[in-house]
């Protein structure tokens, strides 16, 4: 312990020296989570690094990084050091702190200890990014959209709201619908998603997946009341998305729908 007690303000002294390192303190722990050194992130930290500071032009954010790059061992450091487990990052156009999260940078890559390690530190599952572009999507969205049906279920268990939508009308189950996520859109309908739910293009869930021919999808959603005459804003029904796409095994089983 005295050892890296002495190691910790040696490297914060070597800091303070004038000419003798170029880099921040901070900037030197954003290097170390990029890198995945454990070792140096500990000893920064214990000469007390800020692990919140916001380093560069795009306010770069040490637990933001781990937690995208998957290191979980550094995340725990991070967090047990006293980072913030809801920090975003800076918005690229005015600055604000409106972007990603911890947890959605971890939701969409696929990092599942990581998820549940800022859950248990209290991330929150339902922020929504507010920047230009993606405005609305939420940890849950970005899970649905990438195939981590893992991250689904554990974030919908921490109180995921499966009917959250961006400001375009997307929501998880539209995404994973789309996308052939199977497994997932079978948890978000169990989990209370509207079937129905329409984007603003005027596309259903039904709609998206028939369109891109994913018949268990389709024969899924028809199952928990997906209307199959919806239309999107062109007048187009799911049957005719099947029959132009050329998916007859979707087209036979909305059709059969259609007759009921």
């Amino acid at each position: 312990m005295l050892k890296q007690t002495f190691t910790a303000v040696f490297i914060v002294s070597l800091f303070a020296a004038p000419g003798v390192c170029q880099e921040s303190p901070q900037e030197a722990l954003v290097r170390a989570v990029s890198a995945g050194n454990a070792a140096t992130v500990r000893v920064l930290l214990q000469a007390g690094v800020d692990p919140n500071a916001r380093v560069g032009v795009g306010g770069s954010i040490a637990l933001l990084l781990a937690a995208r790059k998957g290191h979980t061992d550094i995340v725990t450091t991070l967090l047990q050091a006293g980072a913030k487990p809801n920090m975003r990052r800076q918005d690229s156009y005015d600055g604000s702190a409106s972007g990603f999260t911890a947890l959605q940078l971890a939701a969409r890559e696929g990092h599942t200890d990581i998820v549940t390690t800022l859950l248990q530190a209290g991330a929150e599952p339902n922020i929504q990014i507010s920047n230009r572009g993606i405005v609305g999507i939420t940890a849950l969205l970005l899970a649905s959209q990438n195939g981590h049906t893992a991250i689904v279920t554990t974030l919908l268990q921490a109180g995921a709201d499966p009917n959250a939508r961006t400001k375009r009308g997307s929501s998880a189950l539209l995404l994973a619908a789309r996308e052939g996520h199977t497994a997932i859109v079978t948890t978000l309908l169990q989990a209370g998603a509207d079937p129905n739910a329409r984007a603003d293009d005027g596309f259903t869930v039904l709609l998206l997946a028939a369109r891109e021919g994913h018949t268990a999808i389709v024969t899924t959603l028809l199952q928990a009341g997906a209307d199959p005459n919806a239309k999107d804003n062109d007048g187009n029904t799911a049957l005719a998305w099947a029959v132009t796409k050329g998916h007859s095994n979707v087209a036979q089983a909305l059709q059969e729908a259609v007759n009921r």
